[in-house]
Formats: structure tokens, C-alpha cells, sequence
């Protein structure tokens, strides 16, 4: 896949925040199933690498609060992701 809002966005993450450098995509998934529906307003714009409308746009989170944790944080970039996806789709 070649869009710079990619699932590369997740993999950069898991990278810096795995065990041993490794991503343990099934301890990731629990993390996110753990938290309520829709608990969260923290959101990540995935443009770790550019965006695909070449608006020089940078990549971020917003809303992080204290209390957000790790499954938080993955399941922002995920949506992130998607939500980029969906507009490619569109």
C-alpha cells in the first residue's frame, strides 16, 4: 500500500513502544477490546510520512490526557488509519 497514511503510522508506533522491539499485534488488540465503546475522544492524524492531498499536513495526537493509556493511544492510530482509508475509498 502505497498512501503515506498507511498502517505504516502503526507499525512506527509499535516499533518504539514494543517489547524487545518486537509487536505483539494480540497483546494490541486486547489492549484496545479492554476499553469501553467510544471512551475516548483522542484522536491521531496518521501523517507520519505526508499526506496523499500534499498539504505539508504533520502527524499528531490530540486530546492526550494523562489518564490515556497505551490502548487509548493504539486505538487512535487505528482509527486513524481507517478514517484516511475511507477517504482514499471515497
Amino acid at each position: 500500500e502505497a498512501s503515506p497514511t498507511s498502517a505504516g503510522n502503526y507499525e512506527w508506533f509499535a516499533d518504539y513502544l514494543g517489547e524487545n522491539g518486537q509487536i505483539n499485534h494480540q497483546q494490541n488488540q486486547a489492549l484496545v477490546e479492554a476499553l469501553d465503546t467510544a471512551s475516548s475522544s483522542l484522536y491521531f492524524v496518521p501523517f507520519l510520512y505526508g499526506s496523499n492531498q500534499g498539504l505539508g499536513l504533520k502527524s499528531g495526537f490530540y486530546g492526550l490526557q494523562s489518564h490515556h493509556t497505551k490502548g487509548h493511544l493504539i486505538q487512535a492510530i487505528w482509527e486513524g488509519i481507517l478514517f484516511c482509508h475511507n477517504i482514499h475509498l471515497e
